[in-house]
């Protein structure tokens, strides 16, 4: 059985157009890494010990652990706990570009795959008037960085490159390929 170790609803959906065969059961990891860490390995260390906490409870299974983060000048942004956070980060973002890193974890009894995709993403020159309309007219509160690339009713991403799915906090394309190859084996 594939165990996705993730409670976005995001996550549930991106999975279901490369597999309908999965279960999905959230992890309750409290993600904690290592300050000195490098920024970029962060969400691979996250998805890991997500993944870990979901196997241990299914070692005939295979289980995969997801984390996504925002990377700016400012540190990481994961998901903001208020509205003032929120406006922190949207403001930090603002008319500037940053990385979007989603850390993948697959393990399984005979494999474990641990990789992390990179996005970059422009935004738009927002007002504040832009960005107080955009936290209201959408949910930023469950978004690394405040924001999702699939909700825009306001047009805040000037342009992004990498894979589109990777914003939205699974990348496809990579993972299909993995399962394809952990499911042959």
């Amino acid at each position: 059985m594939l165990i996705l170790a993730s409670q976005s609803p995001r996550r549930i959906q991106l999975l279901s157009l490369i597999t309908k065969n999965f279960i999905n059961i959230p992890s309750q990891n409290n993600e904690q890494y290592a300050e000195d860490l490098d920024y970029f390995e962060v969400p691979k260390v996250l998805a890991t010990q997500k993944a870990l906490e979901v196997f241990k409870n299914h070692p005939d299974d295979v289980v995969i652990g997801c984390d996504t983060v925002v990377i700016t000048p400012e540190g990481i942004f994961g998901k903001p706990k208020d509205f003032i956070e929120a406006t922190y980060m949207l403001n930090v973002l603002n008319n500037t570009e940053h990385y979007v890193v989603t850390g993948i974890c697959i393990l399984s009894k005979n494999k474990q795959v641990i990789y992390s995709e990179v996005s970059k993403v422009i935004f738009n020159n927002l007002s504040a008037q832009d960005i107080f309309d955009y936290i209201q007219k959408t949910n930023p509160y469950d978004k690394a960085g405040a924001y999702a690339i699939q909700e825009q009713p306001i047009p805040i991403i000037k342009e992004f490159s990498g894979e589109m799915n990777n914003i939205m906090g699974l990348p496809l394309t990579r993972l299909k390929k993995e399962l394809m190859n952990i499911f042959s084996e």
